[in-house]
């Protein structure tokens, strides 16, 4: 039988780029959140909660895309053992990325967790895949895969830079828009290039598994339970932006970066009484940081 390509359902993109949008914001508000509360257990539970929205919205927007497939007259069925442990390592991933990455905070860091994500997120995705039961042979393009590992990988740091770095509202919401549209754009390359061929005698292993139609309720339910559970927590954890703009995370340190008016004016006090430098001192704002002195 000739080889057939894989066809995606119109609606089923939408929903993608919807989830991932709404897990990178959410995630990007738990991330504020863990910067306002610091390294103590409330702000390490902010950065366990954003690496579960956005692990489990990349993920969720795996799945959305997968059930959206199809192939004439063949019925897709799921393994819940594989597709739950691609889920697993999408947040695993996550959280292991945004550990390196609140930890060093240099571009060092950067590219190390953005590295691991990267890879963990194609494990979840291969693992996805292998969960896939059909009576038919699915071949990949070489080609459409590196475009996919290219986009995937463009999408994840982005994604990495917006949570740790933007502060303005306005600025995480298009940067939310403009990352997920990366993610799902690496997603759909990788769909462009499959192909099906159909095989006459069916396996037990092909006949095994969850017909995607019946994952579309508890499919619906985790994700809606995710997102409504971390939005829930952040609409009773207000937090302020502290600026409207980036917050230099990468930043050298404020040793190297404070202008020397500052420091000659604060080296000028005497008694050891505490020179004031104020968050809008145009000297500070020249340097790009803003400095916080408690008393």
């Amino acid at each position: 039988m000739p080889d057939q390509q894989l066809y995606v359902h119109a609606l089923f993109p939408l929903l993608a780029y919807t989830i991932a949008c709404f897990g990178i914001f959410q995630g990007w508000a738990c991330i504020a959140r863990f910067r306002a509360a610091g390294r103590t257990g409330s702000g390490w539970a902010w950065l366990a909660a954003a690496a579960l929205t956005i692990g489990g919205s990349i993920w969720g927007m795996h799945m959305l895309a997968v059930l959206g497939l199809g192939v004439e007259d063949l019925t897709i069925r799921h393994n819940m053992g594989l597709t739950a442990l691609s889920a697993l390592v999408s947040v695993g991933s996550t959280v292991i990325a945004l550990l390196v990455l609140a930890t060093g905070r240099d571009r060092t860091a950067l590219l190390t967790s953005g590295t691991l994500m990267t890879l963990g997120l194609i494990g979840a995705h291969l693992t996805a895949f292998a969960a896939l039961n059909a009576p038919a042979q699915l071949q990949v393009s070489i080609s459409s895969t590196v475009l996919s590992v290219i986009l995937l990988a463009a999408g994840v740091t982005f994604t990495l830079c917006l949570t740790l770095t933007v502060t303005s509202r306005l600025v995480a919401v298009t940067g939310a828009l403009l990352a997920a549209a990366s993610l799902c754009a690496a997603q759909y390359a990788a769909f462009s290039g499959f192909t099906a061929t159909q095989v006459t005698q069916l396996s037990d292993h092909a006949s095994a598994g969850v017909r995607g139609p019946d994952l579309y309720p508890v499919l619906a339910a985790v994700l809606l339970t995710l997102i409504c559970t971390v939005a829930f927590n952040l609409y009773v954890t207000p937090t302020q932006d502290v600026d409207q703009g980036v917050l230099p995370v990468l930043a050298p340190p404020a040793s190297d970066v404070l202008p020397a008016s500052v420091i000659d004016r604060v080296n000028e006090g005497s008694n050891n009484e505490p020179v004031l430098v104020s968050a809008y001192d145009e000297d500070v704002m020249a340097s790009g940081r803003v400095l916080h002195v408690a008393g």
